[in-house]
């Protein structure tokens, strides 16, 4: 409204200016007729010329006075009849306005409301795709690491996609990842057998029927399997070995097997467990001299016992045979010379009787003495030898905590590998020194003990010889005083 008043004022404005334009122009024009008439003549002019002429001119003015006004009520009129459709035209669109206002208000309303709505719904979506990834990730790392794969090797093909796609999961996807985990499910719950490519600790590949059980334990007839993630292969466990079983499905019967529950840890640890040369190695060069010592000393100790165990045996053959006295024995030694010195002094008469007894003892006790050494001879080695070990087991385990020590110096207390090897050799040594130290502490007892049986059937028989001829002595004196 405020535009159509604008042009409607522009034009009158236009108009009045117009007007007195042209006022102007004819006064200018009158003067220009006076100055030229009279310029030309005086006389040529009058003064009724100049009047006709300004009534003529104010006839003509009035004349055009009215068609101007005549024209500006038309356009006024006009301007009205627009003012007027353009005020309906004003409320009409205001009535729109107020409609459409309203409109966009219930719109805006809606869009908020859809807005919220996608919103959540994105979030959903959003949660929905972290947790799917999630667990496609947990699943592909299981069904990598898991026996199931050695018989169904799809299982480890379909995640990938998913697992690398960066849009929002598709129903494909979803009904893929759960497919995987039924199926994972299902194979995990199997003991099954089936034929599959093994390889052996010097890289040799075979195929052979594999028990599985489960996710938990692989096996062929007689030996365990490991399942190395990386290279997707069965492993054979060196030294982990079983008793043969039937290897079948469970339709084939009831029988014993050792499962893993932590699907193969336990039979690696098994597997990694140190053997009996892996111990002694670990001892160093302290722990080969224990042993080499050890050895030395049970071989010593063996061949005594042998050698007292033949003494006794013959000693024995001896005693129930006093009769035949054989000198191979020391029993026969000894009572070899007791008849020796009795035979030398059957002639002596009986004033001489008691220098013969004493020198039988004496005789005697000589022939004892001389067979001892022979007897206990090894057995201050051995001795020795048990004494010896346990000292070198302990100077085995200062040397291994030095070397322990000497690892934390070097390399600190982050990795406890680096210390097993110190902390090993400390302990195996002092286990050797007392492996050695007490069958040997055992082998000397029992050496010492059957020396000193044996020096005690000597010394026991020599009394006997003895106590044999001062009876016969005493005898053969009281006949010679009744003879008197």
């Amino acid at each position: 409204m405020r535009l159509i008043n604008l042009k409607i004022n522009t034009r009158l404005l236009r108009k009045l200016v117009q007007d007195k334009l042209l006022k102007r122009s004819c006064v200018f024009l009158a003067m220009l007729v006076c100055i030229s008439a009279n310029a030309q003549t005086d006389n040529e002019t009058s003064l009724d010329i100049l009047l006709t002429q300004l009534n003529l001119d104010k006839t003509n003015e009035a004349a055009i006075h009215r068609e101007r006004e005549k024209a500006f009520l038309a356009e006024k009129n006009e301007q009205a009849t627009k003012l007027a459709d353009m005020r309906k035209q004003e409320q009409q669109a205001r009535i729109q306005y107020d409609a459409l206002q309203k409109t966009v208000m219930a719109e805006a309303q809606n869009l908020e409301a859809l807005s919220e709505q996608l919103e959540e719904r994105a979030h959903h979506l959003k949660d929905l795709f972290s947790v799917a990834r999630q667990v496609a990730s947990d699943t592909q790392q299981d069904i990598n690491a898991s026996l199931n794969s050695t018989q169904y090797p799809d299982l480890r093909q379909t995640l990938p996609s998913l697992l690398q796609s960066k849009s929002l999961p598709e129903i494909k996807d979803l009904k893929a990842l759960w497919f995987v985990l039924l199926k994972d499910i299902q194979a995990s719950g199997e003991v099954t057998n089936y034929p599959a490519d093994v390889y052996q600790q010097n890289g040799e590949k075979i195929t052979t029927s594999v028990l599985r059980m489960g996710p938990f334990t692989a096996r062929t007839d007689t030996q365990f399997l490991s399942y190395v993630a990386k290279q997707q292969r069965l492993q054979v466990l060196a030294s982990v070995e079983e008793e043969k079983a039937p290897v079948g499905t469970s339709s084939a019967g009831l029988f014993n097997v050792i499962i893993d529950p932590t699907r193969g840890q336990l039979l690696a640890q098994i597997e990694k467990k140190a053997s009996l040369a892996d111990r002694v190695r670990q001892g160093g060069y302290v722990g080969g001299v224990i042993i080499l010592l050890g050895l030395t000393g049970l071989a010593f100790t063996a061949w005594r016992l042998f050698y007292l165990s033949k003494e006794h045996a013959k000693v024995w053959q001896q005693l129930c045979n006093p009769e035949a006295i054989c000198k191979e024995n020391p029993l026969g030694r000894v009572l070899a010379v007791g008849n020796e010195h009795l035979l030398a002094t059957e002639n002596l008469g009986a004033e001489q009787l008691h220098d013969k007894y004493e020198g039988l003892e004496v005789k005697l006790n000589e022939a004892v003495l001389r067979e001892a050494p022979s007897l206990d001879r090894g057995t201050g080695f051995i001795k020795l030898l048990a004494t010896v070990a346990p000292l070198l087991g302990l100077l085995g385990t200062v040397t291994g905590m030095i070397a322990t020590f000497q690892a934390i110096t070097l390399f600190g207390t982050g990795d406890p590998k680096l210390m097993a090897g110190g902390i090993s050799q400390a302990l195996v040594t002092t286990v050797l020194g007392l492996i050695v130290a007490i069958p040997l502490l055992f082998g000397h007892s029992l050496v010492v003990s059957r020396v000193k049986g044996l020096l005690l059937i000597l010394s026991q028989e020599s009394l006997s010889l003895v106590a044999q001829t001062l009876e016969g002595t005493s005898l053969q004196v009281s006949r010679i005083e009744d003879g008197k």
